[in-house]
This record gives structure tokens, C-alpha cells and sequence, in this order.
């Protein structure tokens, strides 16, 4: 469980430990259940509310991280500012920045009336729409130059592989098994989609980062 005292702890959720940490924690918390979906469960019938599950890939195997959020008192908004707890640190674990330019058309108001067929009353509002894909614009931009959002998936590198550095991003020479190596053989350069890491305990820092999360 990373979140709570203990920085790693695959055990069920019936350990005393957890039990205890269960007890601790903060309204709008977020943890992380390393282990079986079994112990998710567990976790969950505590009364932590299931977020999302994150897959970290090594070259070995398939580790899942179950996310959980203690229960938040009111709404978000009145939790943050009386607990300091319910969000993610988004900005600091995106996926390295490519380039690339980015933006799925909504940036364009004649999209808006045409995604997926649906309409609102405030699509009508031509202030309403100029704020809308104002919006839009600053999420792109800020995705240009900090990175993509946070994805589902982790990849760790083998450890044959060897980093580089250039322009302050870093690039890699890929060997063996490595998961990076086997998705760009499927889908070119795929893998710069996703957050990469040299061993498997820097992946766990980057989620213990996720939800670390204060303001």
C-alpha cells in the first residue's frame, strides 16, 4: 500500500498494518493497493472508493496498482481546503514531452455541434463557446509543453537498456525484453505515449508522487 507510513506493502487487506494505516488516513487521500484484485476488494469493503487501476509493465510482469480515495467530507472543493487532500499531482507526472502538436479539433468551435452528435444550450452562447475552446487551447498548449496526461500504463525498462540524454529529455537504446522495445515493434514510436523508467522502484516513486498530492 503506498500512501500511508510504509512505503511498500503487498500484503492482503486484512493485515493488521493496513488495518491501522485504514484508521489514519486523511478525507480525500488517495492510496495505492499494490497486490490481487482480491485485495482491492478487501480494500474497498473498508470504505475506500475505487478510482482506477494502473498497470506497470516491467519485462518480468504485469504489476497493477489499485487506486483508491478515502471518502471526501462535502464536495472536492471544501475538502481540499479543510483536509488539503483530493486531488493528483497531474503536472508532475505526465508523459515527457515530444514535440508534437497536439489537439483533438475541439479546439475549433465547428467541431463542437458535430462530436458524437449531441448538442447543449450553451453551445448557442457564442461567450459561452469562446470560453469553451479558450479552454480547450490552454489544456493543449500546457500537454505541448509539459507532457501528455498521466497514462494507465508504466513501462519499465530491461535492464540492458541505456538512457541518453538530449535537451534535457531523455531517450533510449533499447535491448532484450524490454516492454518500450516490444510496443514501438507493434505501433511506431508508441511507447512516447507513456511514462518510462529506468527500474521498477522508479515507477513506484512516480505513483507515491501521483498521490502525494497536497495544497
Amino acid at each position: 500500500m503506498i500512501g500511508a507510513d510504509r512505503r511498500l506493502k503487498d500484503v492482503p487487506a486484512v493485515d493488521p498494518w493496513f488495518e491501522k494505516q485504514c484508521e489514519m488516513v486523511t478525507p480525500g487521500q488517495h492510496i495505492a493497493v499494490i497486490g490481487t484484485f482480491k485485495e482491492a476488494l478487501e480494500a474497498r469493503s473498508r470504505g475506500l472508493l475505487a478510482r482506477d487501476a494502473i498497470l506497470i509493465q516491467t519485462p518480468e510482469k504485469t504489476v497493477v496498482a489499485y487506486l483508491f480515495r478515502v471518502s471526501i467530507e462535502g464536495t472536492i472543493t471544501q475538502n481540499v481546503l479543510i483536509c488539503g487532500q483530493g486531488g493528483l499531482n497531474i503536472d508532475g507526472c505526465r508523459a515527457q514531452p515530444t514535440g508534437e502538436k497536439l489537439g483533438g479539433g475541439n479546439e475549433k468551435r465547428c467541431t463542437l455541434h458535430k462530436k458524437q452528435g449531441w448538442d447543449r444550450p450553451w453551445m448557442a452562447d457564442p461567450v459561452a463557446v469562446k470560453n469553451y475552446t479558450d479552454r480547450v487551447k490552454q489544456t493543449i498548449e500546457k500537454s505541448e509543453s509539459l507532457g501528455r496526461w498521466p497514462t494507465n500504463l508504466l513501462l519499465v525498462h530491461g535492464k540492458d537498456c541505456v538512457s541518453y540524454n538530449h535537451d534535457g529529455l531523455t531517450y533510449w537504446t533499447c535491448r532484450g525484453r524490454c516492454p518500450v522495445k516490444q510496443i514501438n515493434e507493434q505501433a511506431n514510436r508508441a511507447s512516447r505515449l507513456y511514462p518510462q523508467f529506468a527500474d521498477f522502484e522508479a515507477a513506484l516513486d512516480w505513483l507515491k508522487r501521483l498521490i502525494e498530492s497536497k495544497v
